[in-house]
């Protein structure tokens, strides 16, 4: 599988164009174009963990053409599902780039001239995008599926992780101490369970375990298995914000916001820069916060968090008893991949 990755992403695209296709018969909205161009510059981890749960559940006799033309246009649905999901959380958190292109509601806001309504109206997208790929999935499966469950579940859980990261504010007292510093990072790894995790990790996988026949234990099992190695890929994004903070002097949307990451939970362990933080973060004090993270390196922190949670992955991954060995060393080495090295992490590459 692993030599056939190009092949593979060429495939995912070519049915993403297509599913975009029938979107703009649909929906006649012309700005989907742009929603297309967006969609195929992912990394496509969802689409791929999907197939990887097809294939590594599958015995070769089980990996017939229809089936695997079902896992095919289920990875790419998911990826369209992502672009959805991505274009409402650059409004809710007010960056304009998304994968090196404008982002859906500044593209919006050439053709509305107005900010306002260009946010709502990508807000709007998103959802009737998700609508209509549920709509897809469903004249696709049978409704009723163990799959058409999975889907409803995924979705639900992501909306709710979304919801909480916008309402459950990192609250903060003149008193604080260790242990509400303590539940503030409880509080992140639970957002990001719920965000992040289930969805790019779990899910994917249990999908394309749930095509090729797998049974609920098992599944069940795999998700418990990944769960945390999801949290660790949401910390890793998480560190982007402290590099371009490095980089660019400019305060990511996190920090801007003060919102419940495990970053902004380290940090806080400093009344100074909680201070700071939950004054909104005039430009003025960009300087003071550099100078904390080249004293406390918070990101050392992190990094340890998302190296242990690879290595407690790989460590059941190769207990699994009913996965092919060859497989799961295959399997390993595409997980291995999407962290990269630990080099490669504390530079921000």
């Amino acid at each position: 599988m692993d030599n056939r990755i190009d092949d593979i992403e060429t495939k995912i695209r070519d049915m993403m164009a297509e599913q975009n296709e029938l979107m703009k018969e649909a929906l006649n909205i012309n700005v989907l174009y742009s929603f297309q161009e967006m969609s195929s510059k992912g990394q496509m981890i969802r689409a791929k963990l999907v197939l990887f749960g097809f294939w590594l559940e599958s015995g070769n006799e089980t990996m017939e053409e229809k089936k695997l033309n079902d896992a095919f246009f289920l990875a790419a649905i998911l990826e369209l599902f992502q672009t959805a999901i991505l274009i409402q959380d650059d409004v809710i958190d007010g960056d304009s780039v998304r994968r090196g292109m404008d982002a859906m509601h500044i593209v919006l806001e050439r053709e509305l001239q107005n900010a306002e309504k260009a946010q709502s109206s990508a807000m709007l997208l998103g959802n009737i995008v998700v609508c209509y790929l549920i709509r897809l999935l469903e004249e696709h499966f049978d409704i009723d599926s163990e799959l058409m469950k999975e889907i409803y579940d995924m979705t639900f859980i992501t909306l709710q992780g979304e919801v909480f990261d916008i309402m459950i504010p990192l609250c903060d007292t003149d008193n604080q101490d260790k242990k509400s510093v303590a539940q503030r990072k409880n509080l992140a790894l639970v957002i990001a369970e719920k965000k992040t995790s289930y969805y790019t990790f779990a899910a994917p996988l249990s999908l394309g375990m749930i095509l090729a026949g797998a049974e609920k234990e098992h599944r069940d099992n795999i998700k418990n298995i990944v769960k945390d190695l999801g949290i660790a890929y949401q910390l890793k994004n998480d560190l982007k914000g402290i590099f371009q903070l490095k980089e660019l002097k400019e305060l990511p949307s996190d920090m801007r916001q003060y919102k419940a990451t495990y970053i902004n939970a380290i940090m806080s362990e400093d009344k100074n820069i909680r201070d700071i933080l939950y004054d909104g973060t005039p430009s003025g004090e960009v300087d003071h916060i550099l100078k904390y993270l080249e004293e406390k390196k918070p990101e050392k922190t992190v990094l340890k968090i998302i190296d242990q949670s690879k290595r407690d992955f790989f460590s059941k991954i190769d207990q699994q008893n009913t996965w092919d060995s060859q497989k799961i060393q295959i399997f390993k080495r595409y997980i291995d991949s999407i962290f990269g090295k630990q080099e490669q992490l504390s530079e921000g590459k």
